[in-house]
């Protein structure tokens, strides 16, 4: 099975790690970035800490992973380099499929741009 990009740090580059525990019949094993040090949930089996690791919270979508539909807001995972490191924020952006391009305030890029979803309902 393959891992997903870390949704902290976009890394690709992991450990699978596991030990054996107290009756040394069961392992716990987590998926562990080397890029910024997130570790996944643990888990009884690899496949297992994979399937954890990949799942996203709350519907965020890589942008590598699928991009939403036209003419539509989403709520957008923004992440640049800046003057004193490494920036995050969110932002609200609509989609325009024509162009494969967010738009938001004055940008219309996908600049920074990591992961949306789609915006949760009004109060």
């Amino acid at each position: 099975m393959k891992i997903k990009k870390c949704p902290f740090c976009g890394g690709k580059d992991f450990s699978k790690y596991g030990k054996f525990v107290a009756d040394k019949k069961k392992r716990d094993v987590h998926v562990h970035c080397h890029g910024c040090g997130a570790c996944g949930p643990v888990e009884g089996t690899e496949q297992d800490a994979v399937e954890a690791w990949n799942k996203r919270a709350d519907g965020w979508v890589h942008v590598d992973d699928a991009l939403p539909e036209e003419g539509k807001a989403y709520l957008c995972q923004i992440e640049i380099q800046g003057d004193l490191g490494l920036e995050r924020w969110m932002e609200v952006a609509y989609f325009v499929e024509d162009e494969k391009e967010f738009h938001r305030h004055d940008f219309k890029d996908n600049v920074g741009i990591i992961a949306w979803r789609p915006l949760p309902e009004a109060y």
